[in-house]
């Protein structure tokens, strides 16, 4: 029994578990579906970012073929393990833009969601000057950054687009810059680095990998705990407070639906009873994708690696591979009027083709160029009502007009900046670009190699799903907070708005929490 049963370790859990556990009077269980994350494969970030890709530390989900992308299944990579995602992501820390979170709580009506109020929770989940704090939070820090990443600073610059310090400061200006990321000492620092690592010991969290989240328990209509498959065995944990979800944009909606929470035919379809007919699993939003590639003859990610620079980094967490690949970008309007940047481009020193499952054979430089506010909205169904199975998931990317033609400006802008210099004397024979510029091509284009950018949100949403306090609609004692609880998609990565939604979750907790010590261990069974 535990006060507080968290399920999934990803960003939000870890960020969960470190805040609930500060107060000693909460016993606090994490339940992690994945194994232990063993932190070499992790931390050299030049070489982590898709290191993991179909590992046993990856999900490896697919989506159903997309209707607007040639039928074409979408590879979703999704970390499995403690620190979830943030394991194998491309590090970048963005807060998205003060518009972003308005619209949540002036359209959507969402109280105390505005970005005035949850920007001191951003500011918590980053920790005193970007530092790990004592109880837990996210190591924020500048990169290192590769010559052709600065030439490509410099040709935005020379195509008229002011170059920021820090894409954080609270503006919607078209602009360029450096990215900053979730690293320290030179490496990745993944969630469970920044707020779990801190606070091992503490003898009130009690951590369990491996344990596969099979459904919510209930008693008397309120949630009263989480049943888990583990190593063969089905365990029951109870909550004596509340259960908090926080498994993801695809598991989350997953449990709820095994649950009996979700869309009442689906469910009954599948032989679930139904228990509260809630919208779970619609809402599914993700930044679309489309990249292009060339040749290069100077340092990338691919040359870096050498047996030299690696040795360079153990010794003092330095040199060209304490880089991330992902290291510029720049927001850009594509239509004068629009109320805030409709494109963003991240630049990657390195081979990011084929949804990044691309073999790396050489030195390659290729652009993201990525929608930030998708109209196209998808959906999470499960597949069969047995635990484990993994989910259909239909992003619809590209489905909706708006987003194939913002794409295609977009993609004619960014091919622009590559005309100038001192980017254009970098780049060499293309690997992956539109036959030409033609609304006919570059629609092609983005039909044959569009994706999403592995930033699901929503399908757990509140004002649909959740109340503006995050508790399941019409269920006791049951809250979700993580990225399916974003009702509107933030423009940009969103690893730190996943922290911010778990942070305002905890503070939301502990004004209600028990204030009694439960010990933490599984019903029935041995810890």
């Amino acid at each position: 029994m535990a006060d507080f049963v968290i399920v999934g370790s990803g960003t939000a859990g870890c960020a969960l578990a470190a805040r609930l556990s500060a107060d000693p009077c909460n016993s606090v269980l994490l339940l992690e579906a994945g194994p232990p994350t063993e932190a070499a494969l992790t931390r050299p970030p030049s070489r982590s970012t898709g290191l993991l890709f179909k590992s046993r530390w990856d999900w490896d989900l697919y989506s159903e073929p997309e209707p607007a992308l040639n039928g074409r299944r979408n590879y979703l990579p999704r970390g499995r393990g403690l620190g979830g995602t943030s394991i194998l992501n491309g590090m970048v820390h963005m807060r998205g833009l003060p518009l972003d979170y308005d619209e949540w709580a002036e359209e959507l009506g969402l109280s105390g969601w505005s970005y005035d109020e949850v920007l001191p929770y951003f500011e918590r989940s980053e920790g005193p000057g970007g530092r790990p704090s004592e109880d837990g939070s996210m190591s924020i820090d500048d990169g290192l950054y590769y010559p052709i990443s600065e030439a490509w600073l410099g040709s935005a610059e020379a195509s008229g687009y002011p170059l920021v310090a820090d894409f954080n400061d609270g503006s919607d200006r078209d602009r360029v810059g450096r990215f900053k990321y979730t690293r320290s000492g030179g490496a990745r620092s993944t969630a469970a680095d920044g707020y779990l690592r801190p606070i091992a010991g503490r003898p009130n969290l009690e951590i369990r990998t491996r344990a596969l989240a099979t459904r919510i328990l209930f008693d008397r209509g309120r949630a009263s705990g989480v049943e888990t498959a583990e190593q063969g065995e089905l365990r029951r944990y109870r909550a004596d407070h509340e259960v908090i979800l926080a498994a993801g944009a695809y598991n989350s909606p997953q449990i709820l639906m095994l649950s009996g929470i979700g869309p009442a035919e689906h469910l009954s379809h599948l032989g679930i009873e139904v228990r509260e007919d809630l919208p779970v699993g619609e809402n599914l939003q993700d930044h679309h994708a489309a990249t292009i590639g060339f040749e290069t003859d100077a340092m990338t990610s691919f040359s870096a690696d050498t047996p030299e620079h690696r040795k360079r980094w153990e010794l003092d967490g330095g040199g060209p591979v304490s880089g991330s690949v992902v290291q510029v970008g720049g927001f850009f309007r594509t239509e004068p009027g629009l109320p805030a940047p409709d494109i963003q481009t991240m630049t990657c020193a390195s081979t990011f083709l084929e949804e990044g499952l691309a073999e790396a054979r050489g030195d390659a430089y290729t652009m993201v160029v990525c929608g930030t506010r998708p109209f196209s909205r998808g959906r999470v169904r499960l597949r069969t009502a047995i635990p484990g199975t993994k989910v259909r998931v239909t992003h619809n990317q590209l489905s909706d007009p708006r987003d194939r033609e913002s794409l295609i400006r977009g993609l004619r802008l960014n091919m622009k900046i590559l005309r100038h210099e001192p980017i254009k004397s970098l780049l060499g024979s293309p690997i992956q670009v539109p036959v030409s510029e033609s609304d006919a091509d570059l629609d092609d284009f983005v039909s044959r190699v569009g994706q999403g950018l592995y930033h699901p949100c929503g399908t757990c949403a509140m004002g649909k799903v959740l109340d503006a306090e995050l508790k399941v609609i019409g269920i006791e004692g049951l809250r979700v907070a993580d990225a399916s609880a974003m009702p509107l998609i933030p423009r940009g990565n969103i690893n730190a708005a996943i922290a911010m939604v778990a942070e305002k979750a905890a503070s939301m907790l502990l004004d209600q929490s028990p204030g009694r010590p439960v010990s933490a261990s599984p019903e029935g069974g041995a810890r």
